[in-house]
């Protein structure tokens, strides 16, 4: 089993309780460890930035029921090459009462609910899943918010 962090150098800030984030993300990754098993397999843990809109929204809502406002989101994505989920798997997949991994990812909808986060799940039979979980992120009055302009320059804005 082989773990590989893609990780964004500069995220926004989220208010979050690390400790229950750290507990997720290991949740995340053990899920992940067990839909592998015992066959050789890759986790990717991956950090970055997402822009959620009324548009995109409907996936990471399915399984919090939380609603999101319209902006920046962090995302920390736990990906496996394990055997993915047919629909009806993914239909029970939070049920508590199903299985641990159950009891396990019930507990980060709780920790995602709490944050007034989303998860999106994708997975295909045979082809692993990706678990994506965003928090919206802080935006402070008077904090100071970099763009990058043709690649090449970057501009300060104090808003």
């Amino acid at each position: 089993l082989s773990i590989e962090y893609a990780l964004e150098p500069a995220l926004p800030e989220i208010h979050a309780d690390l400790d229950l984030i750290k507990r997720m993300v290991a949740g995340l990754v053990i899920n992940a460890a067990d839909a592998i098993g015992n066959d050789p397999g890759l986790i990717v843990v991956q950090t970055g930035v997402v822009v959620i809109s009324a548009e995109n929204q409907a996936p990471y809502i399915t399984h919090t029921g939380t609603l999101l406002k319209s902006g920046k989101y962090v995302k920390i994505s736990v990906a496996d090459n394990g055997n993915g989920y047919n629909s009806a798997a993914l239909q029970r997949l939070f049920d508590p009462e199903q299985s641990s991994s159950g009891a396990r990812l019930a507990a980060i909808v709780k920790v995602v609910r709490g944050h007034r986060g989303g998860l999106k799940v994708t997975s295909e039979e045979g082809n692993g899943s990706t678990f994506e979980v965003i928090f919206p992120a802080v935006r402070r009055a008077g904090q100071a918010k970099d763009r990058i302009l043709n690649g090449e320059y970057r501009m300060t804005n104090i808003e």
